[in-house]
């Protein structure tokens, strides 16, 4: 599909293959190639909103290899552009993240406003159930990370209403 968008000149199906393939890898395990794509996908992208889904792939590779500085550096670019033209699964994705990398470094009310603005991709609907399921979970980790027992239980209540969505047997 890059190789195609490139020749064909266009650059959206060039540099959205670079990030989804970046993806991929990661979850693969290759951090370093998926690291790679993702820097190609950016400097394809420029600043453009488009180059939110590579900004995040690499957020989340960063994190990994515990460059907590510059992960959330990408990660808080990532949530501004698709902020910008994201769904609201992926701008709640994009600011959970975010709220994780950013609590990681100690930056409560950093976390706490990327979680503020998963929750309100949240209300704005049209949020696909599985997401609410993993926004709830997250909440959930978070929560436990801040010894914050009631709000823990609040999200795990709350977990239950997806029972449909998730696969627990």
């Amino acid at each position: 599909a890059y190789d195609m968008g490139r020749r064909g000149d266009d650059y959206l199906v060039a540099f959205h293959a670079l990030s989804y393939m970046s993806d991929v890898l990661h979850l693969k395990g290759k951090l370093n190639r998926a690291a790679e794509l993702s820097q190609q996908a950016i400097e394809l992208a420029g600043q453009s909103p488009a180059a939110g889904p590579a900004r995040f792939f690499l957020g989340v590779v960063l994190y990994e290899w515990n460059k907590l500085e510059e992960s959330t550096h990408n990660l808080q670019i990532a949530a501004d552009l698709l902020g910008i033209r994201g769904t609201p699964d992926n701008i709640d994705n994009s600011n959970i993240v975010l709220a994780n990398a950013r609590l990681t470094r100690g930056d409560i009310t950093g976390c706490l406003a990327a979680m503020e603005k998963s929750s309100q991709a949240a209300s704005r609907g049209n949020m696909r159930p599985a997401t609410q399921a993993r926004q709830a979970a997250w909440r959930i980790m978070l929560a436990i990370r801040q010894d914050d027992l009631t709000a823990a239980l609040y999200w795990g209540s709350r977990l239950s209403e997806y029972d449909d969505v998730l696969q627990f047997q």
